[in-house]
């Protein structure tokens, strides 16, 4: 994310709660006791959504779902069902 896009970010964030969470001045950015205060209670929950945000990610590869095939009876009793039966629980 681009630094303008970061601060357009905070800017709509601070105008939606209705108070200021970064002090900005020309030489600085600091957060306020309000920002402070926002990051304190919001800040550990960061490394939460991205250790689940990684678990979901090794689902993709997984492969999960419902395989329909469509086969004449000899072929599902010859050739599938042979092979798929060693995929169902004991």
């Amino acid at each position: 994310m681009s630094q303008s896009a970061l601060s357009h970010t905070i800017r709509g964030l601070e105008e939606r709660l209705g108070i200021r969470l970064l002090s900005r001045t020309t030489r600085r950015v600091a957060p306020t006791e309000a920002g402070q205060r926002l990051v304190q209670s919001i800040g550990p929950r960061f490394d939460e959504i991205d250790a689940e945000l990684r678990a979901l990610g090794e689902l993709r590869e997984k492969p999960a779902g419902t395989v329909r095939i469509t086969t004449t009876h000899y072929v599902a009793e010859a050739i599938l069902w042979p092979k798929l039966v060693t995929f169902l629980p004991r």
